[in-house]
């Protein structure tokens, strides 16, 4: 995973991580793309969770009609929120 920083700020571009923003309020959601699930489901949480707990901006390739979001785990589930 890659992040990229300047002046006091992060941003961590998700490749190919997340397709759906569906997938942070539920990582273990498998799909037919994930070679190693158990893998691909830890990875997913992993990021999420890290993502989450700091505030750092998501460069999201393939969630539509957004790029850039954070993670919100406050208030009910774990989101994906749109900036």
């Amino acid at each position: 995973m890659y992040v990229v920083s300047g002046q006091g700020q992060r941003a961590l571009p998700l490749g190919d991580v997340f397709h759906s923003v569906v997938r942070f309020e539920g990582p273990d959601r498998q799909v037919i793309w994930d070679v190693d699930p158990a893998a691909a489901r830890a990875a997913r949480s992993r990021i999420a969770d890290r993502a989450g707990a700091s505030g750092d901006l998501l460069v999201a390739a393939h969630l539509p009609g957004t790029c850039f979001g954070r993670v919100i785990t406050g208030g009910g589930p774990r989101r994906f929120t749109a900036v």
